[in-house]
């Protein structure tokens, strides 16, 4: 990256290591695969996509469900989306800018909401509170939310678990080659990745503190340990309203 980032919506803004990243069209795909064993898709259903990226996820989606609107907070995610899903006329993609966890303002209602791998970027776990909060409000009657992805806190054997766990994953899916690739080839932006990552440490979940935001949210939701991504051993939060 040319300059260092202030924060995780700057860093988003400036990123060069997942933007255009194979992975990242991986994670989409094997996403979509594995939630269809906890969420069945609709074709009345309205979808907000929280975090779109460049929209591989709605590529999949669009041609099982109504309609999606994606979002995003950094602007070249949004406009890269657009131009993906530019022959799909029932995705539109628009940015969330100010209070990014308040999706009322776009004066639709929501059957699906996902947040894949978004949270941890968040300031302080209260904004997931809000974003949930947000979410019921917008919630169509027996709508479900998916908070997916939740990285945990783990000692250091438990991330070199979860490490090996992920390494595993890719030489049984078969996209080790993939992976090697993109570490290898852009080991550089990687490392801005993870150097910022060390500066602005992600959110990390315990597994507790997520059943104790159930309970204080009163929340009619399910916790999924099955990984639905990349990255191995990180549980979900199914919410249904």
């Amino acid at each position: 990256m040319k300059a260092q980032a202030a924060s995780w919506l700057d860093y988003w803004e400036r990123d060069e290591f997942w933007f255009g990243s194979e992975l990242w069209k991986i994670n989409a795909e094997l996403f979509f695969r594995e939630v269809q064993r906890f969420i069945e898709f609709k074709k009345t259903d309205n979808v907000a996509n929280l975090g779109c990226g460049a929209g591989y996820l709605e590529r999949l989606l669009a041609p099982r469900v109504k309609a999606i609107h994606a979002f995003d907070t950094a602007r070249h995610f949004v406009e890269t989306c657009r131009e993906n899903c530019r022959s799909l006329p029932n995705v539109q993609a628009s940015l969330l800018d100010g209070d990014y966890t308040d999706i009322t303002r776009y004066g639709e209602r929501f059957s699906l909401v996902f947040c894949l791998s978004v949270v941890q970027y968040y300031r302080d776990k209260t904004e997931v509170e809000a974003l949930i909060r947000s979410t019921r409000k917008v919630a169509l009657p027996g709508a479900r939310m998916l908070i997916a992805d939740l990285p945990l806190k783990r000692g250091l054997p438990g991330f070199c678990w979860d490490d090996g766990c992920s390494l595993l994953l890719s030489l049984r899916e078969g996209y080790f080659g993939s992976l090697l690739r993109t570490t290898v080839k852009g080991w550089r932006k990687f490392y801005d990745y993870r150097t910022f990552c060390k500066k602005t440490p992600p959110l990390l979940f315990s597994r507790e503190e997520i059943k104790g935001l159930v309970r204080r949210m009163n929340l009619n939701a399910q916790i999924i340990t099955n990984g639905l991504s990349i990255h191995a051993n990180r549980p979900s939060l199914l919410i249904r309203f």
